[in-house]
C-alpha cells in the first residue's frame, strides 16, 4: 500500500518533528535542500522537469519560513497533529490569562491617558511606566514559549494549542507596547 501524503516540512528538511530546532542546522539544511533542486539547475530539462523543480523549491522555501519563525513552527506542528490554531489570538484562552489581559489593558490605557493621546498621536510616555509593562509582558511571553514547548514534547496537543493562543496574544500586545513614544529617552 502506499500513501499519497505529502512529506511533512520536517521530513523534507529531514528533521525531527520538535519544536526545539537549531536555527543554524535549519538553515544548512534548506541550503542543502534548495541547492540541490534550484530551478537554475534545470534549465536546459524538459518543461516537466523544470515545473517539478519550481515545486520543489518553492515547498522548500515555505518549509523553511515556516520552521524558522518560532510561533509558525509551533502552529505547523499543531495542525500537523489535529489541533489547528486560527490566526486570531484568544479562541481558547483561560479565565487567569483573560483576567492578566484585562490588566495590561487598563495599565496601557492608563500609560495613553497619562499624555491625553493614543499610540497614533506619536505621544510621549514615561519610561518607567512602559519599561514596567514590557517587563512582564516579556516575562509572560517566556513563559509562553516555555508552556508550548513542553506541551508539544508531551504531545498534549489541545494544551500546545491554548499556550499557542496565549502566546499570539502576547506578541501582538507587545507590538502595541512598542509603539509607545517614550519620554526621558
Amino acid at each position: 500500500m502506499t500513501s499519497n501524503r505529502s512529506p511533512s516540512f520536517f521530513e523534507l528538511l529531514g528533521l525531527a518533528e520538535t519544536f526545539e530546532i537549531d536555527p543554524q542546522d535549519l538553515q544548512d539544511r534548506w541550503k542543502t535542500a534548495a541547492a540541490k533542486v534550484h530551478p537554475d539547475r534545470f534549465a536546459g530539462g524538459t518543461a516537466a522537469e523544470r515545473r517539478v523543480a519550481m515545486q520543489w523549491s518553492a515547498q522548500l522555501n515555505e518549509a523553511y519560513r515556516t520552521l524558522r519563525d518560532p510561533v509558525s513552527r509551533a502552529r505547523y506542528i499543531c495542525e500537523l497533529n489535529g489541533h489547528p490554531v486560527g490566526d486570531r489570538p484568544g479562541g481558547q484562552l483561560d479565565a487567569d490569562f483573560l483576567e492578566q489581559q484585562m490588566l495590561w489593558r487598563e495599565a496601557l490605557e492608563e500609560i495613553r491617558e497619562s499624555t491625553g493621546s493614543d499610540d497614533s498621536q506619536a505621544p510621549l510616555h514615561t519610561r518607567e511606566a512602559v519599561d514596567s509593562l514590557r517587563v512582564q509582558v516579556e516575562q509572560a511571553r517566556q513563559a509562553c514559549v516555555t508552556q508550548v514547548s513542553r506541551m508539544i514534547d508531551a504531545q498534549c496537543w489541545p494544551q500546545a494549542a491554548a499556550a499557542l493562543q496565549q502566546w499570539m496574544f502576547v506578541d501582538k500586545f507587545m507590538q502595541e507596547v512598542s509603539r509607545l513614544k517614550l519620554t526621558g529617552s
